[in-house]
């Protein structure tokens, strides 16, 4: 679905731009966010020297410089005001992409990386999650320990998260935490007997605090590496 409120001129904006406005908007107004964002655009249809001409300057907005230390702070800002509106978990429900150590998290890492070192190294410039992690791994920009817990913390969540959307059968984030609930979903995802549920849960919550630990980790680096 695309939610049209989030197009760089509000509700009230026009909906399509020409290639002189989307480059004249970029390099004068937009924020970090949208240029985050562009971090995964691409030309999805249309004239092929468009395209390209577009991709030049995704190109260039994206990776034209680095990050300074306050773009770097104010990414972190925003992961966290997703967590606190969107991401809110309860004791019967956990946010499996908005919620503390979830997908965002893996996301928000990767990108932000991208964003702080894609200008001196272009092996970064990359738009998929788990391409970005193996390149900033091999860099050396994580440890292989990050790496390994982002890598694994993501597909676990991804496979449990696209589990969830077929049983649902509509896009899905929201687990239950009852284990009668989660029952049927964890012998779906291997864990099987009376406990299976419980185990889930278990690896999940492991998984998790895994991936924000390196959140915090690699943000807190990226904010004395990067220019004030």
């Amino acid at each position: 679905k695309l939610d049209l409120r989030l197009r760089p001129s509000g509700n009230q904006g026009p909906l399509v731009t020409s290639l002189e406005g989307f480059r004249e908007y970029h390099r004068q107004s937009s924020a970090v966010w949208e240029r985050q964002a562009l971090v995964r655009a691409r030309a999805v249809a249309g004239d092929p020297k468009l395209c390209e001409t577009v991709e030049t300057a995704r190109q260039e907005f994206v990776f034209g410089r680095g990050l300074s230390k306050g773009e770097v702070k104010e990414i972190a800002s925003m992961r966290n005001r997703m967590e606190r509106e969107i991401g809110v978990e309860s004791k019967t429900r956990l946010n499996l992409k908005q919620g503390r150590g979830g997908l965002v998290d893996v996301e928000f890492v990767a990108q932000m990386m991208a964003l702080a070192y894609g200008h001196r190294h272009p092996a970064l410039r990359k738009r998929a999650t788990r391409e970005l992690l193996t390149e900033l791994e091999d860099l050396r920009f994580i440890t292989v320990e990050q790496a390994r817990d982002l890598k694994d913390g993501y597909e676990f969540i991804s496979r449990l998260e696209n589990r969830l959307r077929l049983e649902s059968d509509q896009p899905a984030w929201a687990l239950p935490t009852d284990p009668i609930a989660l029952r049927p979903l964890a012998r779906k995802m291997g864990y099987s007997g009376s406990h299976g549920a419980d185990l889930l849960l278990k690896d999940l919550r492991s998984r998790r605090e895994a991936i924000r630990a390196a959140f915090e980790n690699c943000f807190a680096r990226a904010a004395i590496q990067t220019p004030a």
